[in-house]
C-alpha cells in the first residue's frame, strides 16, 4: 500500500469522500491538511512538545516523516 493510501485509513476512514477531495486531495493540497483544516479532531492525537517527545522515545527503522 502507498504511503498516502495507508495514512488516510489510518487518520481519515471517517471523512467524507467528498470532503477528502475538497479540502486534502484536490490540487494544492497536502494530506496534512486533514488536521489543519480540523477536519479530525486533533485532540485524538499528541500534539507540539507532547508529540515530539513521543516522536522521539520510538524505534524509527524504516518510519517516514516528513
Amino acid at each position: 500500500m502507498d504511503f498516502e493510501k495507508e495514512w488516510l485509513l489510518h487518520f481519515a476512514d471517517q471523512v467524507s469522500k467528498s470532503l477528502l477531495r475538497k479540502k486534502v486531495l484536490g490540487e494544492g493540497n497536502f494530506i496534512w491538511h486533514i488536521f489543519s483544516y480540523n477536519i479530525v479532531e486533533a485532540d485524538k492525537y499528541l500534539t507540539g512538545d507532547d508529540a515530539r517527545k513521543a516522536f522521539d522515545k520510538l524505534e524509527k527503522s524504516g518510519a517516514k516523516y516528513f
